[in-house]
């Protein structure tokens, strides 16, 4: 919107303009100044900690901060959701075993003071830092214990409403990298969602999806991809993926179909990881049926949502979240103890099934809805759908209006 100012001259609010002669030249508006982080209370002595996943050592200074001025991570740098109900669990755990010296020096990454970076933005350690939050705001008597451990250690915390000993990282590392492998063995393990979120990101690179075929990963024509991804494990996790008679485990299997079932069909929405936490975290044979065809046709999964970002395909096509609405239904309802044939018999007034995602489920089952249909029909089908969706091309109606049919079109042709 453009303003008047007080001489008369019409700005702008994203840039002013200096006139030389009858030239106007933009000129851009200065960028946000950004507040510096705050200094330190109090500077300790330098040491070095070692990274477990990688075993890389870094330099790290002790500091005494005010707990007000730490910045917990975000975004790419934050790997767990702090939003599930295993955070309270460790929180109570936290408080009512608290100890003070569990958050002094150490020579890990992963344990001791929580690791800052230069702008003060927790890389290792939000979880403890977390906990002493809660101390502080709900436990006065382990706070004075904490409080006292600090003086005792040298700091003088005079005067600093709630301090905290960190370790500021000094080495010039990638942080990402950093806050993963420091959280490969922290003390608030990662639930299968938050482990697939992160494995789709750091290992299913494109180099090592080129060497999944899709189908059953436990086929022969997988192996190099199944080496590809464990390749990218650190030793220790390398180790612990294989059992006792040297073959890749099921626990890392698992592993392996959740970061393809992420990388696929989650990251698209709340809903999306809400439904996709359940076909990962459930174990009844239906929500297992699903999840196997879901793994089967994810690499097509992955190649049809990839053209849809790069335009290719119409982004009306992209069903994925009607797709893990009825997947987590499906989950719902067999643990509710009823069956899929009654809740489509007695719908819900309060809250009605989506029309779409009941076609889905429809589509999931035989003629009657008495049971689910094999892993390779479901797999059939969605494989389908991706073909047909990205050979879609408008066709003029009778008054020449080029068309092409909605998804839910698609998906009843494809059923039959």
């Amino acid at each position: 919107s453009n303003l008047t100012g007080e001489d008369g001259r019409q700005s702008s609010d994203n840039f002013s303009e200096a006139f030389l002669g009858e030239v106007a030249v933009p000129v851009a508006a200065p960028a946000p100044v950004v507040a510096p982080p705050a200094a330190p209370r109090a500077v300790g002595k330098s040491d070095r900690a070692t990274i477990p996943a990688t075993r890389e050592k870094v330099d790290v200074q002790y500091e005494l901060q005010d707990l007000n001025n730490i910045r917990f991570a975000e975004g790419e740098l934050q790997n767990r959701d702090r939003s599930r109900p295993q955070t309270q669990q460790f929180l109570r755990r936290f408080t009512s075993e608290f100890d003070a010296e569990g958050l002094g020096e150490d020579r890990s990454t992963d344990r001791g003071a929580p690791i800052i970076s230069k702008d003060n933005t927790i890389l290792s350690g939000n979880g403890r830092t977390l906990g002493l939050e809660e101390i502080y705001d709900n436990y006065p008597e382990q706070a004075e214990a904490y409080r006292q451990f600090l003086r005792e250690q040298g700091y003088d915390i005079e005067g600093v409403e709630r301090p905290v000993l960190v370790r500021r990282l000094m080495s010039d590392v990638d942080e990402r990298k950093f806050v993963v492998g420091s959280n490969e063995a922290d003390i608030a393990a990662l639930s299968p969602p938050e482990q697939a979120a992160q494995d789709a990101k750091d290992i299913l690179t494109p180099g090592v999806l080129s060497k999944f075929n899709g189908g059953d990963l436990k086929a022969a024509k997988n192996d190099a991809f199944i080496s590809a991804f464990l390749a990218e494990l650190s030793s220790q996790q390398r180790e612990n993926a294989m059992d006792d008679k040297g073959k890749v485990s099921a626990q890392a299997l698992k592993r392996i179909e959740n970061a393809l079932l992420y990388k696929a069909y989650g990251g698209s929405g709340r809903a999306s990881d809400i439904f996709i936490s359940k076909a990962m975290e459930r174990t009844d044979d239906d929500t297992k049926t699903l999840t196997n065809s879901l793994v089967d046709v994810s690499k097509d999964w992955i190649k049809f949502q990839q053209a849809i970002e790069a335009g290719e395909i119409d982004k009306k096509y992209n069903i994925t979240n009607k797709l893990m609405e009825s997947v987590g239904t499906v989950s719902d309802i067999k643990a509710s103890g009823n069956s899929v044939a009654f809740e489509l018999r007695s719908p819900d007034m309060v809250e009605p099934m989506d029309p779409f995602v009941r076609d889905i489920l429809l589509a999931f089952h035989n003629d009657d809805v008495s049971r689910i249909l094999s892993r390779k029909a479901i797999a059939d089908k969605l494989r389908a759908y991706t073909e047909v969706a990205a050979n879609q091309q408008p066709e003029p109606d009778m008054f020449g209006k080029a068309e092409t049919p909605t998804a839910r079109d698609i998906w009843k042709r494809i059923d039959g």
